[in-house]
């Protein structure tokens, strides 16, 4: 169930589900909100608790909150001291990993250890191609309109424009890689797609103010994962992030695209999240 919480700084949406004593917290990446449970599944099958937490200008997450370095992150401290909750494990997903480095960089104490999923770093992105055309189509009075067309264009031709999109997520022909996944995969894909929203959080995500950051200060044990085939985040960016966070351990993995957790692979990175998560 969807939650909102004001704190001093302004009002954060959340979903707290409990499974275990040890919790997950889950900053998902753009065009989602805590609602989403992006990647989730391994967290729950292993016992943990999921807090996901929609970044600002998702959902019901004001979007001023992403104005002032930290504020957004503060908020979420504040969350996590009104439900009685210690330390997380952090999990920072796409653009939602530039949030969790910020988190873990200035709320220490709150974080046991880092999870990079398919993670911007504080480079640029992205590219000056996309923003110019995300600053049409996904603009706060737009977005509405772009992905209800989205939605209408999935039901009508579901294949053709999950095939499409997929395509903006992976180097590889989105065609032979959606032919050899099982079908269950494919739903998943297009019930992403479908689930799509922008609010005014992507126009925050594509900003210049949300490229600042202090890595290189992270103590906490950090685990980057990255497909060598993501067309979304290319692998410079895990590569950097992976040098300004000394500790860091680099695990680039061979599935299809930028939403590693719905490739047939996915099963290889598990063993890896098994590790790091077992290991002291």
């Amino acid at each position: 169930m969807m939650e909102l919480l004001q704190t001093s700084r302004g009002t954060i949406e959340y979903r707290y589900d409990m499974h275990g004593s040890l919790t997950v917290l889950v900053l998902n990446g753009g065009h989602t909100t805590a609602a989403m449970r992006t990647g989730e599944d391994y967290f729950v099958s292993r016992g943990y608790s999921i807090l996901s937490v929609s970044r600002p200008g998702y959902g019901g997450t004001d979007t001023a909150l992403s104005k002032t370095y930290g504020e957004f992150e503060q908020a979420t401290n504040e969350l996590l001291e009104q439900l009685g909750i210690e330390r997380v494990i952090l999990v920072g997903i796409s653009a939602g990993g530039r949030a969790a480095m910020r988190f873990a960089e200035l709320h220490p104490d709150s974080v046991d250890k880092l999870v990079l999923m398919s993670a911007v770093s504080f480079k640029k992105w992205p590219s000056q191609s996309t923003r110019m055309a995300a600053r049409i189509a996904f603009n706060p009075v737009l977005e509405h309109v772009t992905w209800a067309v989205m939605r209408w264009l999935l039901r009508r031709w579901s294949r053709k424009i999950v095939s499409y999109l997929f395509q903006q997520l992976t180097t590889l022909d989105a065609r032979d890689v959606l032919a050899s996944y099982p079908p269950s995969s494919i739903d998943a894909i297009a019930s992403m797609f479908m689930q799509f929203r922008s609010g005014s959080g992507f126009m925050n995500d594509i900003s210049r103010r949300l490229m600042k950051g202090n890595p290189e200060t992270i103590t906490q044990p950090t685990l980057i994962l990255h497909s060598k085939y993501d067309g979304s985040v290319p692998l410079d960016h895990p590569l950097h992030t992976a040098k300004q966070i000394k500790h860091a351990v680099l695990s680039i993995n061979n599935t299809e695209s930028h939403v590693m957790w719905l490739s047939p692979r996915w099963m290889e990175v598990e063993n890896t999240l098994d590790e790091f998560l077992a290991s002291k």
